[in-house]
């Protein structure tokens, strides 16, 4: 049995139904198939499809292309996931462009406002 829970797995609306859906996550997680981990990514999009590179640490790591249908798709799932963890955490998931903008006011609080040094005239 996998660490991760699929009570909640959301599906794609092509027919699958819950319990088949499950098992297949479950299939998927005790399979060979590769995996990687990511806390980055850079989207961009053709006339049909968008393309994501996941990225770990700035490094590439994997490149996806979805259809706009499935990206959106995809998104929806995702983000019914997030409201989820959230309600159960009671806590906000930030997004990584709040992050940064966190991560920077938090810089100019400890490095406080640059002081400018009078010239002394002898």
């Amino acid at each position: 049995m996998s660490d991760v829970s699929t009570s909640r797995v959301h599906i794609n609306p092509s027919g699958i139904t819950p319990e088949n859906a499950a098992q297949m996550f479950e299939a998927a997680l005790r399979s060979p198939i590769p995996r990687f981990y990511a806390n980055g990514f850079i989207n961009g999009l053709s006339q049909s499809d968008i393309t994501t590179v996941f990225q770990c640490n700035g490094a590439p790591v994997l490149v996806m292309n979805l259809s706009y249908i499935s990206a959106k798709s995809l998104a929806v799932e995702l983000m019914k996931l997030i409201v989820d963890v959230e309600k159960v955490t009671k806590s906000n998931i930030m997004t990584l462009p709040e992050m940064k903008e966190l991560q920077e006011r938090e810089v100019k609080k400890l490095t406080g406002p640059k002081k400018l040094r009078a010239k002394v005239k002898k």
